[in-house]
């Protein structure tokens, strides 16, 4: 047996390979150079080497895998873009995420998340005379990730924005029908943006502790329950004119010098008070807080804002300084969810101190 081979050979059936790393890539140079040889290896030391080699060298899968029968398989977390899960933070959690469409005044239609930052796309949307339109993804991108998955053995989780926001969720479940695949569960997150990331996330916690499918699903139904999105806005027009909000309640809650909140609520957007000037909207911001059942010590928290950092500053403070907790995570509004929310949202996601979940 060549040494060399020992390294570079496909690996054993049912196994998995990764792209290597530079470090990794230039120790087999190494060896293609310098070890030209044949070496004979008793068999019991090859499978040890090899064994070794696919432990300690091969880097581990993105996603978690799991053995069931002596066959290997992972558990999938599939969202929509919806979350503001960017490309390379989902990369980093190990999920995969379906873009929304957003078409632009002059038809150009662009991939949430994809074809333009958050802040290009703010730059872009404040000369707009005509606000851009958001949309669900196509199906086919959905049957594509169920039959790969489904080919690979694997099992998905899809958490997605609220049905009564989107026909997102009824799309994914539409396209497991098509391609009539029974290796996915489905929760509809009943939020969206910050929330729906949330979720997401605490999915990705467990999935990372070992739970099944059908575990890390019901975990999600119940968390959904003690989960709350705040946020205050700086206009409600932007959601008047996406259908998201009825026409009188975005009148009333828009007079001038008043900064409205909203919340999620039944999966629906709803007016969550109203205050004079920003300080206000962080008080009233707060005391809702704390009337949704007050910030959970041990989940994460979620801060947003749509066009400015320092909007989330107080947010943080006020975690620090009053409740004596860990800064939230921070993340940036995307474009679909911008487009209806509007420049100057900034707003919390974070689960209740009622939730439990069993270990």
């Amino acid at each position: 047996v060549s040494l060399i081979s020992l390294f570079t050979a496909h690996p054993p059936v049912g196994g998995h390979c990764t792209i290597l790393p530079p470090r990794f890539a230039s120790s087999f140079s190494f060896m293609r150079r310098n070890f030209t040889q044949k070496i004979d290896i008793p068999p019991g030391v090859l499978v040890y080497f090899v064994r070794l080699f696919y432990r300690f060298v091969v880097l581990p899968k993105t996603h978690d895998e799991r053995t069931h029968g002596g066959t290997s398989y992972m558990i999938r977390i599939l969202t929509d873009s919806a979350s503001d899960i960017l490309p390379a933070e989902a990369a980093q959690l190990g999920v995969d995420v379906i873009p929304l469409n957003v078409t632009l005044e002059d038809g150009t239609v662009i991939r949430d998340g994809v074809d333009l930052t958050p802040s290009e796309y703010y730059e872009h949307m404040a000369g707009c005379k005509k606000l851009p339109t958001t949309s669900q993804p196509s199906p086919e991108l959905f049957e594509k990730f169920y039959a790969e998955a489904a080919a690979a053995g694997d099992e998905v989780v899809g958490i997605f924005l609220s049905h009564e926001l989107s026909g997102t969720w009824q799309c994914a479940r539409l396209a497991a029908d098509l391609v009539n695949v029974d290796n996915v569960l489905f929760v509809d997150s009943a939020n969206v943006c910050l929330g729906e990331g949330l979720l997401v996330r605490l999915a990705v916690q467990l999935r990372a502790a070992g739970k099944t499918l059908v575990q890390i699903a019901t975990d999600l139904e119940h968390a959904k329950e003690h989960l709350h999105l705040v946020a205050a806005i700086d206009d409600l027009k932007y959601l008047r004119k996406g259908g998201r909000l009825p026409a009188a309640v975005a009148v009333a809650g828009g007079m001038l010098g008043i900064k409205p909140l909203i919340t999620i609520k039944e999966g629906k957007v709803a007016m969550a008070g109203k205050a004079r000037g920003l300080p206000g909207a962080y008080v009233a911001l707060f005391k809702k807080i704390e009337e949704l059942g007050g910030i959970h010590p041990e989940f994460t928290a979620l801060a947003g804002y749509s066009s400015n950092l320092r909007e989330v500053q107080p947010i943080e403070n006020y975690f620090r300084d009053n409740l004596h907790l860990s800064a939230p995570l921070v993340r940036q509004i995307g474009c679909v969810i911008g487009t209806h929310a509007g420049p100057g949202a900034f707003g919390l996601a974070f689960f209740d101190k009622g939730l439990a979940l069993s270990t």
